[in-house]
């Protein structure tokens, strides 16, 4: 069945076979690949409709407003969701807004193509548990998971301002995904109010539903604490089942809302604190940033005296070869010392050994400060020029830059062989931008930075350390666009008279599993992962130092967990047509979006398999997102 989407349609219903609507004659085919299938709801600006075309399914949302300001804001939601690419943010391709002209209609309609998001919002959701309260643990985990999401948007000072039950899916897989963005506006601190009223309807100049909007934005001014309150406000729902402005709950003299009694009594005194300070009726007494609320979600641990070992693992580094400095990370316990990259396995055994690939970047960009933290003296002391070009020192599979001032650059040499590239269609957690799985030859041998970059190190090469967690030395630097690592690998290269760059994907992901075919480069089992990476359930809400965890087979660390990693890549949502060799992958229509690999602290287990993936624009800066550098031989 193929509908036809004319608002003035009468018999909306047609055959399959048909290209035009045989009730009003408007064209049936869409953008000349798409059907309609089936209508999904109506709302104040528009319609939705469940399309499917080119093995694709998908949805299609369509303007029925045709109002200056619904048009403005409907081209927006295009704008803002074509730059950010994250599977918790519905995914539209550039170009993917068009218009449509149905047949004997003066005005055309203003269409917008996007990813369609698997499961049910959270309002049918709390519907479908007979409006059961939600446990406090999975609250916990999905305020984290929505604060990550929120801080995507609200680091490209942008708003939702639009956040309810009803516009957060719960996907198949577990996880959360923000939608609904016709609301968002870009930002600069205070928006000021235009004359007018407005409702969620879309009339006016304000956007709001009652109940989960503040004062502030009611009256027309929308800031980040606005969101924030909206989705305090979600939580209250989520945990009491009822509707914010419930007469059992609301206090209308106060402008209160007394939840707690009516919430499960698992919650945490913590959790409900936190609800309370997001949902204050005054913006000033809100929390002004996500990454606030995260440090009052994840206080740190009370520091406990180290043990004798960890005491020497600290305070001091490992023995090395007098081109070796400081800045290369602190040896471990005897249990996880690796002194030189354990024995690669032959050629042979490369290509007899296959491997599988994917991602779903869970949408998990946020971080937290460290209390307490104090930079090392490398982020607070300019750097000196060098007045000769830096040494190289090499071994068998490791080549050592010295980059000056007490720093190093360690590589590791990186056989070439062949392996396979993507999921088995057998894995269930493999996402579709993951398969279909094809073999990939890496024809040459090449070098891999050993450890993700450090402050330290991009402290030298850029004169600047960019970080959040801003501690120096061998903490992975983060907060870095695609742009900035290329720049750095640039720089880098005219100081060593080395060509450095990005790896391609396909060379990350064969160094990332090191023969292996499994799920993670150790094995299957995830409980093991905290062996081997920094991720949610072991970092504490925060980057490591480089090093600490077990390496793979080819002796290089912090593959999965810790920081994402760019690779040069543009981002494809498939690997239908990919190369079969290690050379990057890049888009005919100049497309920005880079492809991020290796999951980081704030990931779950499932995004940091070995065949996790997922990519954001070139200009994204996250304190989840660094990098390592390749190097020809």
């Amino acid at each position: 069945m193929s509908y036809c989407i004319n608002p003035n349609c009468k018999n909306t219903q047609n055959s399959d076979n048909q290209l035009f609507c045989s009730s009003c004659g408007s064209e049936l085919l869409i953008q000349g690949n798409y059907r309609v299938i089936k209508p999904l709801g109506e709302g104040g600006f528009g319609n939705t409709y469940e399309i499917t075309g080119q093995g694709k399914t998908k949805l299609l949302k369509v303007l029925t407003n045709t109002s200056d300001k619904a048009v403005e804001l409907f081209q927006r939601e295009a704008k803002i969701l074509s730059k950010i690419n994250l599977p918790g943010i519905p995914k539209v391709e550039e170009d993917d807004d068009f218009l449509y002209y149905p047949k004997d209609n003066s005005q055309p309609l203003y269409c917008l193509i996007m990813e369609k998001i698997e499961g049910m919002n959270l309002t049918e959701y709390i519907r479908g548990r007979n409006n059961r309260p939600l446990e406090g643990k999975v609250a916990l985990q999905w305020l984290k998971e929505l604060l990550e999401i929120l801080a995507v948007i609200h680091d490209q000072n942008l708003l939702h301002r639009d956040i309810k039950p009803s516009n957060i899916m719960l996907k198949p897989d577990g996880k959360l995904a923000l939608i609904d963005f016709g609301a968002v506006k870009q930002t600069k601190g205070t928006i000021t109010a235009k004359s007018g009223t407005e409702t969620a309807t879309g009339t006016g100049t304000s956007i709001y539903s009652v109940g989960y909007a503040p004062q502030e934005q009611m009256a027309g001014q929308a800031i980040k604490q606005s969101d924030i309150f909206a989705l305090g406000r979600t939580f209250i729902y989520l945990l009491t089942a009822k509707e914010p402005h419930d007469p059992l709950m609301y206090d209308g003299l106060e402008d209160r809302i007394n939840w707690r009694k009516f919430a499960n009594q698992n919650i945490s005194e913590n959790l409900g604190k936190v609800i309370d300070q997001m949902t204050e009726r005054l913006a000033k007494d809100r929390p002004d940033n996500v990454r606030k609320l995260l440090q009052l979600l994840n206080p740190p641990p009370s520091p406990s005296p180290p043990s004798k070992s960890e005491s020497t693992v600290v305070s001091s580094p490992p023995s090395k070869s007098k081109s070796t400095v400081v800045s290369s990370p602190p040896s471990k316990s005897k249990s996880t010392v690796v002194s030189s990259p354990p024995p690669i396995p032959s050629r042979r055994k490369f290509l007899l050994l296959a491997g599988y690939i994917s991602f779903g970047l869970g949408a998990t960009f946020v971080g937290s400060k460290i209390f307490g933290s104090k930079q090392s003296s490398v982020t607070e002391t300019p750097i000196r020029e060098e007045t000769s070009a830096p040494q190289e020192s090499s071994s068998e599979n490791n080549s050592t830059f010295d980059l000056g001032g007490g720093v190093t650059l360690e590589m590791v040499k990186i056989p070439g062989g062949s392996f396979l590239m993507g999921s088995p269609d057998s894995d269930q957690d493999a996402s579709s931008n993951e398969k279909p799985q094809h073999q990939v030859t890496i024809a040459e041998d090449f070098y891999l930075g050993k450890y993700e970059v450090t402050q330290a190190q991009y402290q030298a090469i850029m004169g600047t350390n960019p970080s959040y967690f801003s501690k120096g030395g061998d903490y992975p630097v983060e907060n870095v666009s695609w742009n900035d690592a290329v720049e750095f690998c640039q720089k880098l290269s005219a100081k060593t008279g080395k060509t450095f760059k990005l790896p391609s994907e396909a060379q990350w992901e064969y160094a990332c599993r090191a023969g292996t075919q499994t799920r993670y480069y150790y094995g299957d089992d995830a409980s093991q992962l905290g062996d081997y990476a920094w991720y949610d359930d072991n970092s504490g809400n925060q980057t490591h130092q480089v090093g600490q965890k077990n390496p793979n087979n080819f002796g290089l660390y912090d593959m999965i967990g810790n920081v994402w990693e760019w690779c040069e890549d543009n981002y494809h949502d498939s690997y239908n047509n990919a190369p079969n060799n290690e050379n990057p992958w890049y888009n005919s229509s100049e497309n920005n979006q880079r492809i991020l690999r290796g999951g980081s602290w704030f990931d779950r287990a499932g995004s940091c398999r070995s065949a996790y993936r997922g990519g954001s624009g070139s200009g994204l800066i996250l304190d989840l997102i660094g990098f390592r550098v390749f190097c020809a031989l």
